[in-house]
């Protein structure tokens, strides 16, 4: 099974970003320069958003930079035949080997599926380029549908782990019982206090976002 790896570049006291808002200050040494490298090898698919894309433009055409040293030259053959996947709104068109996502994660499974599905279609009829150019798409359609479900059960486990950390302490409006103390049995939950504790954490998880 593929894993989701999350990559965040953080100062040691804990920004992201600098003080005008930018994150260049994350230019790495030649020695952390170099772990990047063996990362991005291992790596089938990369999620992104519409900043870091922006920023990363600019490997799209490193190789035609002459001041580039070998490792730079390395890592730009890697990134710009690497697939990438950018979820953004506002973005109407990327470039390269990148692909935009404008939906939800759900929705852009469904439609990377639906996709691939069309073009699997086409593929017995079709002939020389066109069959290598729609089987290679297939392959990139493949592994952005496994990436993006991964990622959807990850956020899934994590929303999972959140709800069972958020604090459920008695409501004030809550009557005092003796109920804990007691070695009468308890009475079965109304449907009705369920749905009161489930809109509870609704109020919860909406008030924490």
């Amino acid at each position: 099974m593929r894993s989701v790896t999350y990559s965040m570049g953080v100062s040691l006291d804990g920004y992201i970003v600098g003080p005008d808002g930018g994150f260049d200050w994350t230019a790495p040494d030649g020695e952390v320069f170099r772990f990047w490298i063996d990362e991005i090898r291992e790596v089938g698919v990369h999620l992104m958003g519409r900043r870091l894309y922006e920023t990363m433009l600019y490997w799209e055409t490193a190789d035609q930079d002459p001041s580039l040293d070998d490792s730079m030259l390395e890592w730009a053959a890697l990134w710009t035949s690497l697939p990438k996947v950018v979820f953004s709104t506002t973005l109407s068109a990327v470039q390269g080997t990148a692909y935009l996502a404008s939906g939800g994660l759900a929705e852009e499974i469904e439609r990377l599926r639906a996709e691939q599905k069309a073009l699997g279609k086409l593929i017995p009829q079709a002939q020389g380029e066109e069959k290598i150019e729609l089987l290679a798409r297939t392959k990139t359609l493949a592994a952005d549908v496994k990436a993006a479900e991964l990622t959807q059960t990850e956020a899934e486990q994590h929303w999972r782990e959140a709800i069972f950390e958020i604090p459920n302490p008695a409501a004030d409006e809550s009557p005092a019982t003796s109920r804990r103390n007691s070695t009468e049995p308890e009475e079965p939950v109304r449907q009705e206090e369920q749905e009161d504790d489930v809109g509870l954490v609704m109020k919860k998880l909406k008030d924490m976002a």
